[in-house]
């Protein structure tokens, strides 16, 4: 599981911050809507292997496809 926010979003480029599993020290991906490019700025202490920015770049392509992009959120998976 992990929560996401909107950090920033400036122009075509958004910023997320994301928290795997409850934890506190967050991480931060960001979207470019022009070339639909997804970064991460910043890994989670908890995401040694990325598991979580890459669950979190899926959503936001979603995002993209159903052209809102939300504030918040959580992704949940088994």
């Amino acid at each position: 599981m992990l929560t996401y926010a909107l950090l920033n979003e400036n122009g075509n480029e958004l910023q997320y911050k994301y928290f795997p599993e409850g934890g506190t020290a967050p991480g931060v991906v960001s979207y470019n809507k022009e070339t639909g490019e997804c970064y991460i700025n910043k890994l989670s202490e908890k995401d040694k292997h990325q598991m979580y920015a890459l669950k979190l770049f899926k959503k936001i392509r979603d995002f993209e496809r159903n052209g809102s992009f939300q504030k918040e959120g959580m992704i949940a998976w088994y």
